[in-house]
């Protein structure tokens, strides 16, 4: 005779069950998020690799993300080497979890030092990437919808001020990438009729200018998972950091589907995530008291509205049947988990005539947030927590495989992974910026890589004007309307009432060659077209292939115009024009001439920073510090007086003059050179230029260490010295 089942042991909400017992009774996952991830991925295994292999750890921060699901989320991507640096969360349930958790280096936590508006943020350490889920009620559906007249709004605010705080600190402990989640309806108006995002990306564009934003519309159900829990995360990367020719954006967007969401496939159903129905607790089996009349009328609703033949059925009982937010499903995927969810399932069984009725359990709704069942740390982090706090916790938490193919994502199409490089090219660029020396791919005389220009006649018609300049330090173009946002501003549509061009509508950017560009329509309303190519699709992430003296059309189709077209439809129509690289002579570079042996070569150009080192170091005393500043000041204003007296006498003869070498003050030196030396008028006006340019530089870094030394009056002779300089 088999052993007596022993009785199920009744607990209340606020009991502390064994967590780790709980985790072992749930089921394998129904389908292992990260094999779809690197399946949807390409190079997420060497990106992984590349993350393993740095010399330094990959630094995380993460304020406001309760559970802590982007630390299991990289655990579980295989990333080994990464350092969670520092946690910050008032939250009771968030503190007692990070607290048994232990994974960060240090932890602000708790009422008395988990505050982040009374938190100092100079006191936070350095992080390569910030990820955080500020509160969501101001935003919610399920709440007030208050917006930005919601104090809890403030904590949002405050979150963007520490990542400006953390862009802030110097070299490569400035932050290079962030991550915020929040709930769908910040996207859209709230009762004051003002939309969160829009105050959330003006807030974030003025604070960290040198990042390039995205949007990520993200659904759990569409990332292994059977819950409907739509959320919108804020991605924003360094732009040195970004790769050229790709772009990241929102995971798994095939062709054809806008939303970049995947359609669900069979057995992704509740029933595959809960526990066996022998280990369920009695308390889960019954309705509390104060929900038996809301479960009566649901009762009553399963059987208007349940279709033939179904198997599952589930809804939040705690909710009126009669809410807008109150739903019946049957197709196997729960509602939104929430911080109050009382989600009661009704399952049919062939061989029972009733159906079997059940809440789902706390533990089972962390399984349905994709937290790692089987991981150890998760059943340390549980331990000494309530019932109701792990559904605080699991209604609060970002769905752990949605964070983890938006970091693989960002790892896959970006440098963030890759820091260590990345740094180095950053650093040259920089470099490059301060000297004036021009970037790997050739520009037009007035510093812009691409001009778009006007064709008012129409296509292979007459050229106007440049209508949008690339701009001499950007390397992408951002067209459209809005100006807060774009570079490339296309004003002539706001002469109409609706205009043919979105706020944002494409992006243009260098290709991999010389002459050659991306064009990327940013999913703009009435679309862009590259003639002779057709149009560009929003879902290509690489873009359309342009070459100069491509035409292209922005919000009008071209196969418009067949029917006599009206000449307002060619005022989005651009000619692509991009420079040639300049021809190589013999023993020099596409830059540079071919320079004698002989020639006497002028000093290596110095930055700015140098130089000012230099001066310091060299002017110890006020006396010194002042008659060097003389002579640099006279050499300056002598070698730009030469060289601008040199290139006006040269310009009749100038294709035919001989190249001297040029000292720094801008004297000439040094034998004339062979007639074969000969250069363009251009060139020997930019080297002129280049000369008294390397002189003004040093006499200003000269000036600015003397003004920090004598602006105060402390050191004799210094200050008169200033005011007559600042005076002319």
């Amino acid at each position: 005779m088999p052993p007596a089942a022993s009785p199920v042991r009744r607990r209340s909400p606020r009991s502390r069950p064994d967590w780790s017992e709980a985790l072992e009774a749930l089921p394998a996952p129904a389908q292992d998020w990260v094999e779809e991830v690197n399946l949807a991925t390409e190079g997420l295994t060497e990106a992984v690799e590349a993350i393993n292999g740095r010399s330094r750890p990959l630094r995380i921060g993460t304020p406001c993300a309760g559970f802590e699901a982007p630390y299991f989320a990289l655990r579980q991507l295989g990333i080994q080497n990464f350092e969670q640096t520092f946690v910050v969360d008032v939250a009771p349930h968030a503190t007692k979890f990070s607290r048994n958790l232990q994974h960060a280096k240090t932890a602000w936590l708790g009422q008395d030092k988990g505050d982040l508006l009374r938190l100092d943020l100079t006191v936070l350490p350095a992080v390569n990437v910030l990820i955080a889920g500020p509160p969501c009620p101001p935003w919610s559906w399920a709440g007030h919808r208050k917006g930005e007249k919601d104090p809890r709004a403030e904590v949002f605010w405050r979150v963007i001020d520490l990542i400006a705080e953390l862009v802030r600190r110097p070299g490569d402990d400035a932050l290079r990438c962030f991550v915020l989640e929040n709930v769908e309806g910040i996207k859209f108006e709230d009762h004051h009729g003002r939309r969160g995002i829009d105050e959330v990306l003006r807030r974030l564009r003025t604070s960290v200018p040198a990042f390039k934003i995205r949007i990520y519309d993200m659904n759990t159900q569409d990332y292994s998972l059977p819950q409907n829990r739509a959320r919108v995360y804020i991605v924003g990367v360094h732009k040195s950091l970004e790769v050229r020719g790709r772009s990241f954006c929102t995971p798994w967007g095939p062709p054809g589907c806008r939303s970049g969401r995947r359609p669900s496939r069979n057995g992704e159903a509740v029933q595959d995530w809960l526990v066996p129905k022998d280990k369920v607790a009695d308390q889960f089996l019954q309705v509390p008291e104060r929900l038996r009349e809301k479960k009566r009328k649901w009762d009553e609703a399963l059987a208007e509205r349940a279709p033939a033949g179904w198997r599952i059925a589930c809804a939040d009982i705690d909710r009126p049947v009669e809410s807008s937010f109150a739903q019946l499903r049957f197709d196997g995927v729960l509602a939104t988990i929430t911080t109050h969810f009382r989600s009661w399932l009704w399952l049919r069984e062939e061989q029972l005539e009733r159906p079997l009725e059940r809440s789902i359990m706390p533990i089972e709704l962390l399984h349905l947030q994709g937290f790692p069942a089987r991981d150890p740390l998760l059943a340390k982090a549980l331990q000494g927590l309530t019932e109701q706090e792990v559904v605080i916790g699991a209604g609060n938490a970002m769905s752990v495989p949605v964070i983890g193919a938006v970091l693989a994502d960002v790892f896959v199409k970006t440098l963030v992974g890759r820091l260590d490089v990345a740094m180095e090219v950053s650093d040259s660029e920089d470099l490059e910026d301060d000297l004036g020396v021009e970037t790997s791919f050739p520009r037009f005389k007035c510093g812009c890589w691409l001009h778009l220009r006007r064709l008012p006649d129409g296509p292979g018609g007459r050229l106007g004007g440049v209508g949008v300049h690339s701009g001499r330090r950007s390397e992408k173009l951002l067209l459209g309307r809005d100006a807060r946002r774009a570079s490339g501003l296309l004003m002539e549509a706001e002469r109409e009432g609706s205009s043919v061009v979105s706020r944002v509508h494409a992006e243009i950017l260098p290709g991999r060659q010389p002459g050659e560009a991306f064009l990327r329509d940013l999913a703009s309303t009435n679309g862009s077209w590259v003639l002779g190519k057709g149009k560009v699709s929003p879902e290509d992430v690489e873009g359309e292939v342009l070459a100069s003296g491509d035409e292209i059309s922005l919000g009008v189709d071209p196969g418009s115009w067949q029917g006599g077209p009206d000449p307002s439809d060619f005022r989005f129509l651009f000619r692509i024009e991009m420079p040639s690289p300049k021809r190589r002579r013999t023993g020099g570079t596409a830059d540079r001439p071919a320079v004698q042996p002989d020639l006497p070569q002028p000093p290596p150009a110095a930055s700015p920073r140098t130089l000012a080192v230099a001066a310091t170091k060299d002017l110890p005393s006020a006396a010194e510090t002042i008659a060097a500043l003389e002579e640099l000041e006279k050499a300056a204003l002598v070698g730009a007086w030469k060289a601008e007296k040199e290139v006006n006498s040269a310009q009749p003869t100038l294709r035919n003059r001989t190249l001297r070498g040029i000292g720094v003050s801008g004297e000439a030196r040094g034998p004339p050179v062979p007639a074969a030396a000969t250069v363009e008028g251009q060139e020997l006006e930019e080297m002129l230029w280049k000369a008294s340019r390397e002189a003004e530089v040093r006499f200003f870094m000269s000036y600015q260490s003397l003004a920090r030394r004598g602006r105060d009056g402390s050191v004799p002779g210094v200050p008169k010295m200033v005011g007559r300089l600042e005076a002319g």
